[in-house]
């Protein structure tokens, strides 16, 4: 009797083990027919799906499955016409005073032979028979990451990236017609990265196209250890013994982006400064000109932690209210008078919450065209990353 049990025991923990190696003894010969891929291209042989690969350190080896893949010209070829089909990456309507609109469409297309990423503008005008036509020609944007038509659409400003001596650096550029009439460098010196393509990116004009308000990753403390001889100036000695310290990111292709910061750039001056009031536990993004000229703008709590925002629309944020950076500074206001009905200038706060709490994620504040509501979207607190989300549309001035 003691044997019986010992042998059903084998039997019933090496079963587990046993059914896998029957299951690919029983489908290996449905494994022949791999003919029926050669209209993909495809040529593989079973002979070679399990092969020795020799003797290593005396013992004998055996690899996994291999499978020899080729493509045939047609293949290639499909590929090469799929490639060079452009997608949308952004569109934009400028206002003519013909009535019908111009439509800028910008575009990227992978260049197959230079193994590179090309991106272009389209435009689109309006013909003898009042459809759009395009261009004869597209212009390219070399080393554009972001671009912003101004509303009359007499300027265009550009977020140019590009490497310099091995260092990477970024310029904003504001374009009139074909000759560039302003440029700023606050890379480095004002601030970090700038933001594009991501939840927290924005490039603003403002109304009377004078300024514009964008993202940017905040400017880092200079870090150093303790023993160094290239320590941190003495303004910043936080960053002494920090030059190993974790820093966390958002995660989730924003990768390396931290703490997002706001700007605005004078066009005239050329000057860049911070939007200052921002909440040192949150990241601020998703900026818009008032109607008063101030700025509104999403405030992203990164308590507890980041890990995680563009997939991670229930993440707590709120829609605050800023006053935009003085570049030529008026006469002294009278006090409590208001600009548009907005908010007071003598007003100490530089920070204002227009949601409340309640709105748990509150996000991509947009006004409307007469600048008299506020929408928003929002999320609803939920344990779910992605949960549905409802537009709310607040009076203006709120």
């Amino acid at each position: 009797i003691g044997s019986r049990r010992i042998l059903l025991l084998c039997m019933r923990r090496a079963l587990p083990c046993c059914i896998p190696l029957v299951l690919f003894l029983l489908l290996l010969p449905a494994a022949q027919p791999f003919a029926s891929l050669a209209p993909l291209g495809r040529q593989i042989s079973p002979a070679s799906l399990w092969k020795p690969r020799g003797t290593q350190f005396g013992a004998a080896r055996n690899s996994y499955a291999t499978m020899t893949i080729s493509a045939t010209p047609s293949t290639a070829a499909l590929y090469s016409d799929i490639a060079a089909i452009p997608a949308i990456a952004a569109g934009f309507i400028l206002a003519s005073d013909a009535g019908a609109p111009h439509i800028l469409l910008r575009r990227n297309q992978k260049d197959l032979k230079n193994d590179e990423a090309r991106s272009h503008v389209l435009s689109f005008a309006p013909g003898p028979s009042g459809e759009l036509q395009p261009a004869p020609f597209p212009w390219e944007t070399l080393q554009v990451s972001a671009m912003s038509p101004s509303p009359s659409g007499k300027f265009v400003a550009l977020v140019r990236t590009r490497e310099v001596g091995g260092k990477k650096e970024q310029s904003l550029e504001v374009w009139d017609g074909g000759s560039l009439v302003a440029s700023a460098n606050a890379h480095g010196d004002v601030h970090g990265d700038v933001y594009s393509g991501d939840v927290f990116s924005g490039l603003e004009w403002s109304p009377d196209e004078t300024k514009l308000l964008y993202t940017a990753e905040a400017k880092k403390v200079e870090a150093a250890s303790f023993w160094s001889s290239k320590a941190p100036k003495a303004s910043v000695p936080e960053g002494v013994g920090r030059e190993f310290v974790y820093k966390e990111d958002w995660g989730e292709l924003a990768t390396g982006k931290r703490l997002s910061r706001v700007f605005v750039m004078d066009i005239a001056t050329e000057q860049v400064k911070a939007v200052e009031g921002a909440p040192e536990d949150a990241a601020v993004g998703q900026a818009v000109w008032a109607p008063c000229g101030n700025i509104v703008a999403t405030t992203f709590s990164i308590l507890p932690r980041r890990l995680g925002v563009r997939f991670y629309n229930t993440r707590p944020s709120r829609i605050a209210f800023f006053l935009a950076p003085t570049f030529n500074p008026p006469a002294p206001p009278t006090a409590g008078m208001k600009t548009s009905s907005c908010e007071a200038t003598s007003s100490p706060s530089k920070l204002r919450w227009i949601t409340p709490e309640a709105d748990w994620a509150a996000r991509s504040p947009k006004f409307s065209p007469d600048g008299t509501r506020l929408l928003f979207v929002n999320a609803a607190k939920s344990a779910a990353h992605f949960s549905c989300s409802e537009l709310k549309v607040l009076a203006w001035p709120a």
